[in-house]
């Protein structure tokens, strides 16, 4: 019996060690996938927004033509039809604020920069300062999510001085 219970002991030591082991392996694969999860998660947010963004830029365009076709072209004398309707770009703001909340606490005061250059776009007073503060947004947003911004602020700056006007030739 003696020699049953010594070659026991080092057996259970061996399972408890193999036990603690396999959790630890299996703690770190858990974590790993969730912090790939909510990348993913991040980077699918991001994507959306791009794609809203370029949605309410085309939009934006076909606007722009449309009202031009409209008003421009018609004789002072002639009565008007009621203008196309503006894009409101809500979709982009919406997809925004999904983004904002996949991010970690650390990357939302990132997020909300963009969500105030990004309302500098849809109140821009000009249909092509829109359309060209859209641009920029889409690469400030995509150097951001995939870290080769040099420098955020001025890009999202450049965002809202497009969007105001202040760079246009008109």
């Amino acid at each position: 019996m003696n020699t049953f219970a010594a070659a026991l002991g080092p057996q259970l030591l061996a399972g408890l060690v193999s036990l603690v082991a396999g959790l630890v392996g299996v703690l770190i694969a858990f974590r790993l996938e969730r912090a790939a999860r909510r990348r993913d998660a991040v980077d699918d947010a991001t994507e959306r927004v791009l794609l809203r963004v370029s949605e309410y830029a085309s939009s934006m365009q076909l606007y722009a033509d449309e009202y031009r076709g409209t008003f421009i072209s018609r004789p002072i004398n002639e009565p008007r039809p009621p203008g196309p309707r503006r894009p409101s770009g809500f979709e982009a703001q919406t997809a925004i604020e999904i983004l904002a909340m996949r991010t970690r606490r650390g990357q939302r005061s990132v997020v909300e920069q963009f969500a105030d250059a990004w309302s500098s776009v849809r109140k821009s007073d000009s249909a092509d300062d829109a359309v060209a503060a859209a641009g920029f947004f889409t690469g400030a947003l995509s150097g951001w999510r995939t870290g080769k911004s040099m420098n955020l602020g001025d890009e999202l700056t450049e965002v809202r001085v497009t969007a105001a006007g202040v760079n246009s030739p008109n």
